[in-house]
C-alpha cells in the first residue's frame, strides 16, 4: 500500500515521479478499515518527491486527515513544483486550520504556480437536484 510506496520513495525508488494519483482508493485504511494516514503522511512529507507535480488523492476514504497531511506537506516545502492538488472528498471537507495552512503556504510560494486546485466537499447523495435551472438561470 500506500506504506511501501513511502519506503520505495525513501529508497530513491522514483526519483523522477511527476504524477501521483491514489484517488479512489482505500489507501489509508488499515487492516481493521480504520483511517490511518501515517502511510501517506511519511510519503507526502519525503523529501525524496520533490519532482511531484500533479498530486491526486480525491475519495482516498481518508476524509479531512488526507486534507491535513498535504496541507502540511505543502507547508513543509515537501511539494516545491506542485502544479495541481486534487484532495476532495465525499461528505468530508478541509478543515479551517488545513486550508488556511495550505492557502498560506501556496501564497508564500512553497509550491510551482498552481494551475488545479480542488478542496471541494461535495455532500450529495447522487445527482443534485435543479442543478439545470441553476445553469440556466446564471446565463440569464
Amino acid at each position: 500500500g500506500v506504506k511501501g510506496l513511502a519506503s520505495a520513495a525513501e529508497a530513491d525508488g522514483v526519483p523522477r515521479l511527476r504524477v501521483l494519483r491514489l484517488d479512489s482508493n482505500r489507501c489509508t485504511e488499515d487492516a481493521r478499515s480504520e483511517t490511518d494516514v501515517s502511510g501517506l503522511s511519511k510519503l507526502l512529507c519525503s523529501s525524496k518527491l520533490s519532482e511531484i507535480e500533479e498530486l491526486d488523492l480525491r475519495a482516498s476514504g481518508s476524509g479531512p486527515h488526507a486534507a491535513r497531511v498535504c496541507a502540511e506537506a505543502v507547508a513543509s516545502e515537501h511539494l516545491p513544483k506542485l502544479r495541481s492538488l486534487k484532495c476532495s472528498e465525499k461528505n468530508s471537507a478541509f478543515d479551517r486550520q488545513a486550508l488556511t495552512t495550505l492557502v498560506n503556504a501556496v501564497a508564500a510560494g512553497r509550491t510551482g504556480p498552481l494551475h488545479a486546485l480542488d478542496v471541494s466537499c461535495d455532500e450529495s447523495e447522487g445527482e443534485v437536484e435543479g442543478e439545470e435551472g441553476n445553469a440556466e438561470a446564471s446565463e440569464a
